[in-house]
């Protein structure tokens, strides 16, 4: 897939806030100031604040309770398999995936990404 910015390059990267694909800082800076959702940010908003305080829209039995999910940000052993660059693009990689199926299933034949998956269950308390 191209740059939605400069339409010239593949993409590697996703705007956090609004998801448009890029290719490059330079990219990045110039959609930065048209992004629909940036102005909140330049104002002080904090969406990530404003998120994890929102409930959720359509809960199901497979939702996981705030307070869980919580956890993973005060886990320091979760942290630490996160400074893992391999691991990190790879989950870069598994949230741009077009088919997510087929890149969740090649993931988990990857041992620091079970890794990764165990270690996320064990902390919101799931039995593996």
């Amino acid at each position: 897939m191209e740059c939605q910015i400069c339409n010239n390059n593949y993409f590697k990267y996703r705007c956090p806030i609004c998801q448009i694909k890029y290719c490059s800082v330079d990219c990045f800076c110039n959609h930065k100031g048209s992004c629909a959702i940036s102005e909140d940010v330049n104002t002080g908003a904090n969406p990530s604040k404003e998120k994890s305080n929102q409930e959720f829209q359509f809960p199901t039995e497979d939702t996981v309770p705030k307070e869980k999910l919580e956890k993973l940000a005060e886990s320091q052993k979760l942290k630490a398999l996160l400074s893992n660059p391999h691991l990190r693009d790879m989950l870069q990689a598994l949230g741009a995936a077009v088919n997510k199926e087929k890149a969740m299933q090649a993931a988990m034949l990857e041992p620091i990404f079970t890794e990764y998956a165990d270690m996320v269950l064990e902390i919101v308390g799931e039995k593996l």
